[in-house]
């Protein structure tokens, strides 16, 4: 599947849909993180050990949310 890109705080991500049914997340080439539906609900796991705003995978998990309502069905 083509990636979709998402723009939080002019910070390009891209988005996969992994065979798994999980979000890959990439930002600058490497991986930031995953988010995977379960139960209804997002489970939101990252790799940057120094990322500590859980704002800002909260409001990631929002964006990809409302992108796949839209376009990628659960």
């Amino acid at each position: 599947m083509k990636p979709f890109d998402i723009l939080h705080e002019n910070k390009p991500y891209e988005v996969f849909l992994t065979d798994n049914r999980s979000f890959l997340i990439i930002q600058d080439g490497n991986r930031f993180g995953t988010i995977s539906p379960e139960a209804g609900d997002l489970t939101l796991e990252w790799q940057s050990k120094d990322i500590e705003d859980k704002n800002l995978v909260c409001e990631l998990g929002e964006l990809i949310s409302a992108h796949q309502i839209g376009n990628i069905p659960l």
